[in-house]
């Protein structure tokens, strides 16, 4: 639930962090503090030296000492509506400032979206938290093939922005207080399309209000001169055409397809289904982030290129891209780029998404290290491939994943995403170029043939392969491991990912995911979907998603199959038995750059 006691400005907030929650405090005692957890990114505003830790998974943020910290809490966008549907309501937008912290551990959760409706509306996605301060997500576009036309809201002070109405729909969505946390999503009462989602910096836009709205900008993690944009609504689906999401993360409502993902991250609503037919799902919204700040004693050095979340250790200074942007030199002033640099990169591709109905979980994107050497002046631009969308019994072709998008380092180069699972009397999609990621898992294949990965190593291996009539699907190929074999009416579990390579585990800083032994990786495959009321498939080490079944997920119950997780290439989860038998989204991909400081 949201925080009620501390009002709707969240410039006004004078509480600290207590051993048992939020406490009235006056000024903080002076001391010096420091941090681990996140994605660290290091910058000067104004001549001052700051530290932020972007989290875009759940995780924890661990104080040393004492001090106060800006923050940004951005919940999980909500699904698409169904069939001509509404596009998801963006995640609250909640900026706070001087907040008190003190030596302890703050645990950070990061719900996932609300999944897409395959009939029904499209679900609200899921909460954001930083400590005891909980943030709601967006409102659920609504369905047309449905016993209610309008979008689940997020009416609430404290909530999201409001889904966008199914065709048909006439009353108003309410998002949360106008301005920063949220904004109302359209309605259409006319046929053919839907109303967009609602966003953080405004409600759904024209042409006739199903444009997703669109998010708002913050320079709490890349500093003043690179904001980014957070909580766009989704874009309404309708017969022709389709209409863009919101800037910040909004995914685009579509035509005779699947609606686009809201981008995990941003907390971007998901995009309505098409209705030129066959009707379509919405697309799943995306989840939200976390990005907390405080100011650092002195600078920690100073880089030779802008792009991404930079920091600096072990004598490298690291650009971490978790959504696309630009890798440019610095061409001037005694930090100027050298005629050549060799550097280092880890390239992530998306993750795949699990398949419907007991399916085969999706492979995880291609992992791949390398270096070359780069002369200045440059200007590469990054794209970080998003996840495939999941598969659901009644897409066409029947139930599969769609294949990850791929990770894009200018020309240097290319990885591919991982291989959508396999749905009911539908082969897994094999990911089999030199470059690609993973296979998905194999559900009711001829034979329950597994998928093939791509080359050796860590760029991807086979997805699990299908073995009976009654057992659940195969698990996705992981980049370090294969993809099980289902079994006994159990998913398969997905194959482990690899570690993230020496050059970039800074102890600061969480980039992938934790797994035994306090390692951190990515590209792990998603676990299969369950038969009757066996045991799901797990998601492999590296944020490959879990596996639906009946019994429903305590966290995300909507959802059950669960989603890769951002900024690991893992796989999604494959679907349970109906009605819920949508599987997850694939999890978007990641890249690492490192050069000599």
């Amino acid at each position: 639930m949201g925080v009620r006691s501390l009002g709707n400005d969240p410039s006004s907030f004078k509480y600290k962090f207590g051993r048992t929650g939020l406490e009235a405090a006056g000024a903080p005692p002076p001391g010096v503090m420091s941090a681990t957890g996140g994605i660290i990114s290091d910058y000067e505003d104004s001549g001052t030296s700051y530290r932020s830790h972007i989290f875009t998974t759940s995780g924890a943020f661990v104080v040393t000492g004492t001090g106060t910290v800006d923050y940004l809490i951005v919940g999980s966008g909500g699904g698409g509506g169904f069939d001509r549907g509404g596009g998801g309501g963006a995640g609250a937008f909640v900026p706070g400032t001087n907040l008190a912290v003190t030596e302890q551990s703050y645990t950070i959760t990061i719900n996932p979206g609300g999944l897409g409706g395959i009939s029904p509306e499209g679900f609200n996605g899921g909460t954001v938290s930083f400590g005891p301060i909980t943030v709601k997500g967006g409102g659920g576009g609504g369905s047309n093939n449905s016993g209610r036309r309008d979008g689940l809201d997020s009416a609430d002070p404290f909530g999201g922005s409001g889904g966008g109405g199914a065709q048909g729909s006439t009353p108003p969505f309410a998002g949360g207080s106008s301005g920063t946390y949220g904004n109302d999503g359209g309605t259409n009462p006319t046929t053919y399309w839907g109303g967009g989602g609602g966003g953080a910096g405004g409600t759904a836009q024209d042409p006739s209000a199903r444009v997703g709205g669109p998010g708002s900008p913050s320079t709490l993690a890349y500093g003043p001169t690179n904001a980014q944009l957070y909580a766009g609504g989704g874009g309404a689906g309708g017969d022709n055409p389709g209409f863009a999401g919101g800037p910040g993360g909004g995914g685009a409502g579509k035509v005779n397809e699947s609606g686009e993902n809201g981008r995990q991250g941003l907390g971007g609503g998901g995009g309505g289904g098409g209705g030129s037919p066959p009707s379509r799902s919405g697309g799943v919204g995306g989840s939200g982030t976390v990005v907390i700040r405080y100011q650092l004693g002195s600078s920690s050095g100073t880089a030779r290129a802008t792009g991404g979340a930079i920091s600096f250790y072990n004598g490298k200074t690291i650009h971490t891209f978790t959504q696309p942007g630009t890798f440019a030199s610095v061409n001037s002033g005694p930090n100027a780029w050298q005629a050549s640099t060799t550097v280092e990169y880890l390239a992530v591709g998306g993750g795949g998404g699990g398949a419907g109905q007991w399916g085969g979980g999706g492979g995880a994107g291609a992992v791949v290290p390398g270096s070359t050497p780069i002369s200045g002046p440059f200007s590469h631009s990054v794209t970080i491939g998003n996840g495939g969308s999941s598969g659901y019994l009644g897409n066409n072709p029947a139930n599969v994943g769609e294949n990850g998008e791929n990770t894009v380092f200018g020309s240097i180069i290319t990885v591919k995403g991982g291989g959508g699972g396999g749905g009911e009397a539908t082969g897994a999609r094999s990911s089999s170029d030199p470059n690609g990621g993973s296979g998905g898992g194999a559900q009711r294949a001829p034979g329950g043939a597994p998928s093939s990965g791509g080359g050796s190593g860590t760029y991807g291996n086979p997805g699990g392969g299908y073995s009976s009539p009654q057992n659940g699907g195969g698990g996705g190929g992981g980049a370090g491991a294969t993809g099980q074999t289902s079994g006994s009416g159990n998913g398969g579990n997905g194959g482990d990912g690899v570690q993230v390579p020496t050059t970039f585990r800074d102890p600061n800083s969480s980039v992938g995911v934790p797994a035994p032994g306090g390692a951190y990786y990515v590209g792990g495959g998603g676990g299969g979907g369950a038969y009757s009321n066996n045991d799901p498939g797990a998601g492999g080490a590296g944020g490959g998603g879990i596996g639906g079944a009946p019994a429903p997920a305590a966290t995300h119950p909507e959802a059950v199959a669960t989603p890769g997780l951002a900024n690991t290439g893992g796989g999604g989860g494959g679907g349970q038995y109906s009605p819920n038998n949508k599987g997850g989204a694939g999890g978007t991909g990641l890249l690492l750059i490192a050069y000599p400081t």
